[in-house]
């Protein structure tokens, strides 16, 4: 029975991959914006605190670009 369970998870693996690949990348991403907002003296906020406000702002601010019409 084990080795049935083990095969069907093994269907998951490479999810399981590219969400971890996923997950590192935002980590550093969110850690090269923490560097750059405290090197620009602006805030002295740890990473949670950045997570929590600054990328839910960010995320308000930007949702409504997609929906506006291309401009050439």
């Amino acid at each position: 029975m084990a080795c049935t369970t083990g095969e069907r998870n093994f269907n998951r693996f490479g999810g399981c991959l590219g969400k971890n690949s996923t997950m590192g990348k935002n980590l550093r991403l969110l850690d090269d914006l923490h560097v750059h907002i405290l090197a620009s003296r602006e805030s002295s906020s740890g990473r949670d605190t950045i997570r929590m406000e600054y990328l839910t702002l960010l995320k308000e601010m930007t949702e409504p670009l997609p929906t506006l019409p291309k401009v050439v």
